[in-house]
């Protein structure tokens, strides 16, 4: 009966473990969703083809990159041209990278990575907490259905979405620019 008794406590106490970090990473976070003007950002990034869930290493092979090299960074960023429903995992575009100082473009060299100026523009977005890396999947299950809902509602023609992962302000940005 001990034992019992011990199993049962470790399977309550793991349990709670797990909902405690769901809720810390985001689980019962209110997704708003609004319009803005966003942008302009500067880019450093590599072209990915391929599954989306697959860009972390991406994303932390440039963040190295840029410290290798003298440039801190506290904001990466991805934008996602395909839709994953409509579109096979191996055949999805993205851009995967951070967002510079334009003053640390000069300092850049290598013909692996590419810069790009992300224009100003008007977007659809939310944002959601970024304090796991959990916080990351809770956001595309939470923001990413409100955000589609909130565009089919308006009527909206979208091009691309992209995340900035901020975590300085411990936030995942999420635009969709809106085409007029």
């Amino acid at each position: 009966m001990k034992i019992a008794y011990f199993i049962l406590i470790g399977i309550v106490v793991i349990v709670l473990v797990i909902l405690i970090h769901l809720i810390y990473s985001g689980l019962f976070s209110r997704v708003i969703i609004k319009e803005k003007t966003s942008g302009p950002y500067n880019m450093f990034y590599v072209e990915y083809r391929g599954d989306y869930s697959k860009v972390g290493p991406i994303h932390q092979d440039v963040y190295s990159y840029l410290l290798e090299n003298g440039i801190k960074t506290t904001k990466g960023i991805a934008i996602y041209y395909d839709d994953p429903k409509t579109i096979p995992k191996e055949n999805l575009r993205s851009d995967i990278g951070s967002i510079i100082d334009t003053g640390d473009v000069s300092k850049l060299v290598g013909d692996k990575y590419k810069f790009k100026v992300i224009p100003s523009r008007e977007v659809v977005y939310s944002s959601f907490p970024y304090n796991t890396t959990v916080s990351i999947m809770l956001g595309v299950f939470k923001v990413y259905p409100k955000m589609n809902q909130y565009i089919s509602n308006k009527g909206y023609t979208i091009s691309s979405s992209i995340e900035i992962y901020d975590k300085e302000n411990k936030k995942i940005y999420y635009e969709f620019e809106i085409i007029k």
